[in-house]
Order: structure tokens, then sequence, then C-alpha cells
């Protein structure tokens, strides 16, 4: 839980006298079939409860990261390591979105390894 207020406060989404207390649930998202959310990596909805409860603070969150190279090797290569599509998508929900003429997740965190590939 430390690591999720260490996070959010480095996003300057969470003020630095608030934290996550709890995380309430999680559900991993089918990647595959007629419920699949999506393609280009794992998602998750998490449910968390903060310290000290802001209307401004989601307590539903959604999370997008790798897929474990082990499943599938050549999504991982191709998405995380070709194409780079996860560092420009994370530099747009921080700095772009806000421009957007329509709505679009707020942003809590994001990050990339480079040496690793692995991003949240």
């Amino acid at each position: 839980l430390s690591q999720c207020a260490r996070a959010f406060h480095a996003a300057g989404t969470l003020a630095e006298d608030n934290r996550v207390t709890r995380i309430v649930s999680t559900e991993v998202l089918p990647v595959a079939g007629f419920d699949a959310a999506g393609g280009a990596a794992m998602k998750m909805l998490i449910r968390v409860e903060y310290l000290t409860p802001d209307p401004e603070l989601h307590t539903d969150l959604f999370c997008k990261y790798p897929y474990l190279y082990e499943e599938y090797p050549s999504a991982r290569k191709e998405l995380s390591a070709y194409g780079d599509m996860d560092g420009p998508e994370i530099t747009c929900q921080m700095s772009l979105a806000h421009l957007f003429p329509f709505r679009t997740a707020k942003f809590y965190f994001g990050e990339v390894c480079r040496e690793t590939t692995n991003f949240i």
C-alpha cells in the first residue's frame, strides 16, 4: 500500500497527507475472447480506499500493464520493445489529455522501465 501512496504522490495525484489504506478488490480483465478488454496489454480493475476520502479521487481504478513475456512473447516484443507504444501513451495522459475535446480517464500514475520494458 505504501507503494501506491508513493506512486500517487510522485505523480501529484494524491495529497501528501493522504494515502491508500486498503485494496478492496482486484479483477483481472480477459485478454482474449468475446469479452476481451483490448489487446495491447493486460488490464485490471482495482478498488481502493483512502485515508481521507476525496471527491476528486476515484476508488475504482483501471490499471494497464504488460503481457507476461513467458505467456505472450511475440506480443510483448512487438508492443513493448519494437513499437514503444507504452511510453507515448503515458506521456500523452500526463501532458496532453486535458487538451482533448472529449473526456479521458484520469491519470493517477505511470512509469516505464526502459531496461525491462515493464510499465504500469
